[in-house]
């Protein structure tokens, strides 16, 4: 997972310096698709953003992947999926609230 507001970590898999500093912060999971393609963007509530990798090729799969993940590093979902949007570029995108539970870890994926 990239974080665009952290530096840059020493070997992969190590949480960010800042997100270090800061740690669990409550997150909204955007899931974008254009054609086939399925993109994640994580935007925590400092407006920092991080885009952990996809491997599910539906969209319900990917739903369950990026809910699994968040759920293993300690955080709890905040209501549904929203519905799909698109917009006049034919990009849909899903969303949804999560915030770190008692035992939330940083994420580092």
């Amino acid at each position: 997972m990239t974080n665009t507001n952290d530096a840059d970590t020493a070997r992969r898999g190590d949480a960010p310096v800042l997100a270090r500093l800061r740690g669990p912060l409550p997150l909204q999971a955007v899931l974008s698709r254009k054609n086939i393609e399925i993109r994640c963007t994580l935007v925590f509530e400092d407006e920092s953003i991080s885009y952990p990798p996809v491997d599910s090729v539906s969209l319900r799969g990917a739903q369950r992947e990026i809910t699994g993940s968040l759920v293993a590093y300690g955080y709890v979902p905040a209501g549904r999926w929203s519905e799909d949007d698109e917009d006049e570029d034919g990009y849909r995108e899903w969303s949804r609230a999560f915030k770190p539970g008692e035992h939330a870890r940083i994420l580092t994926f």
